[in-house]
């Protein structure tokens, strides 16, 4: 299974990078070395025992400068990008966690708004220890090399371990941003989302409605009948509507995700980014 899932994601991020990345010299990287050693010695020295980080070197897909990794259970040396992508504990999750990186890429392209090291890009997310545990981990994302066109060429990703995993939602967000941006971002992976085929997505347009609904109303618990007389149908078509909500996200996601209601399955999507 976890072969599988790093294949395919592994696939789906070369052939993103291949067309947004054209061929690069040093002459149109504008990064100095002295910046990065400076910033990598720095991490090194403040790095804590449930720390560790890698950068990512976008144009090979691949691992550079690995650090505090024996948290995990894993070498330093050695450790390469499909091993990372394989600490993922599910498919879901890494499709997830590759269509939220993909459109903070875009993004963050598209507005120039990327500079060495800022803005931070955070998010929660779930690795697989060496021995099988699960933990739940704080990511932070900045840019480490640049090309002259703004284009992030590599990034450094930093991790704290911070408890056992239990279903917690990925709750991307930047920091170094004003709120405009933040918003614009929160339009495009709901966009997404709401566009990609049923094996990235499996809710039909109608459980999209409904899901829509609840997090439209946070303040209120919309009874099946309530939306039932919006979406002009019958309240026992919600309740199977609410029902297939659940069953799909458990089976898409984890049994362990801490939903009960098609109301909480909206607003775990709405906490990982996935519904405006």
């Amino acid at each position: 299974m976890a072969t599988s899932v790093s294949a395919s994601t592994y696939h789906q991020i070369k052939q993103f990078v291949s067309e947004v990345i054209p061929p690069l010299d040093a002459t149109e990287l504008t990064v100095s070395t002295k910046q990065q050693d400076d910033e990598l010695q720095r991490l090194i020295d403040g790095c804590r025992e449930e720390q560790f980080f890698f950068i990512v070197n976008l144009q090979e897909v691949s691992l550079e400068h690995a650090h505090g990794w024996a948290e995990m259970g894993y070498p330093d040396i050695g450790l390469t990008f499909r091993d990372y992508l394989n600490m993922i504990p599910n498919k879901a999750l890494s499709e997830l966690m590759f269509i939220l990186g993909k459109q903070a890429y875009r993004l963050s392209a598209r507005l120039g708004i990327v500079r060495f090291m800022k803005p931070k890009y955070i998010s929660q997310v779930p690795l697989r220890h060496k021995n099988g545990t699960v933990y739940l981990c704080k990511r932070t994302i900045s840019a480490w090399q640049l090309s002259n066109k703004g284009l992030i060429i590599k990034y450094l990703s930093e991790f704290t371990l911070l408890k056992p995993y239990e279903g917690e939602a990925l709750n991307p967000r930047f920091h170094g941003l004003d709120e405009a941006v933040k918003e614009s971002f929160k339009r495009m992976v709901s966009q997404v989302f709401a566009q990609l085929p049923i094996s990235k997505n499996p809710y039909s347009p109608r459980e999209q409605q409904i899901l829509k609904l609840y997090v439209d109303h946070p303040d209120t618990v919309l009874s099946a009948s309530a939306i039932a007389d919006i979406m002009q149908t019958k309240p026992a078509t919600i309740q199977a509507y609410n029902k297939s909500i659940i069953e799909k996200t458990r089976r898409h996601f984890t049994d362990e995700l801490p939903v009960q209601t098609a109301r909480d399955v909206a607003f775990f999507l709405r906490r990982n980014g996935l519904l405006g």
